[in-house]
């Protein structure tokens, strides 16, 4: 069996929104504003919620214990990708104009970091060029993921 080609950008169109993922990084290019270019040196980690796995060669959404062969994204239809960056600081000025802000990331104690930040990324799964899976192997190649825990 042939190993599935890599795409090196793959392009994520939603109501007012456009996203790419590249090998420079995650550009967001929100309707009537100027693009918002987040290059993976600046990226600290990928929180994908569902949380993602690579299981014998190919990423897959957790299942959540749920019955076997049930697709998580069959139903829900979107997943949310959290960016943790390196410093937020940096990045206020590029976001200023968006409606989605970098929030400083919560330590254990609840209080805030001094630089880490994170904005979340929610995507429908209709408006991505490729699969899921194509957007988590992009990601893997230039970050890695790590669970960020949110509390309710």
């Amino acid at each position: 069996m042939a190993a599935a080609a890599f795409r090196s950008t793959i392009d994520y169109r939603s109501f007012g929104l456009h996203i790419l993922f590249s090998s420079e990084g995650i550009t967001i290019h929100p309707i009537a504003r100027r693009p918002i270019q987040v290059t993976w040196s600046e990226i600290d980690f990928v929180s994908a919620i569902p949380a993602a796995e690579h299981v014998d060669g190919l990423w897959r959404f957790k299942d959540l214990g749920l019955k076997r062969g049930w697709d998580i994204l069959r139903d829900r239809k979107w997943f949310c990708l959290d960016v943790v960056v390196h410093d937020r600081h940096p990045l206020q000025a590029r976001f200023r104009w968006y409606p989605l802000r970098i929030a400083p990331l919560a330590m254990a104690d609840d209080r805030p970091h001094p630089r880490q930040g994170t904005f979340p990324l929610r995507i429908q799964v209709r408006g991505l060029d490729a699969r899921p899976t194509d957007v988590l192997e992009l990601i893997a190649r230039h970050s890695r993921f790590d669970l960020l825990c949110h509390i309710d």
